[in-house]
């Protein structure tokens, strides 16, 4: 049924979270492989080391987590 939530927590929830553990398995599997990131962003592909894909992870969690 269109607008009922499942199990208390909606489908764009559910696949943002998705999203967020996909995000920590790729970061661990970098560190653990001592390789970089690869990432197509602004119509290129991108190369970041780990380190620096955690930095824009957490940045971009605490911009989510600020009131709009």
């Amino acid at each position: 049924m269109i607008g009922k939530q499942r199990n208390d927590r909606s489908m764009t929830e559910m696949a943002a979270a998705a999203f967020s553990a996909a995000a920590e398995q790729v970061l661990v599997r970098a560190r653990q492989t001592g390789t970089d990131i690869v990432l197509w962003r602004d119509d290129r592909v991108v190369r970041i080391s780990p380190d620096e894909y955690q930095r824009e992870l957490e940045e971009t969690d605490e911009a989510d987590r600020k009131p709009q």
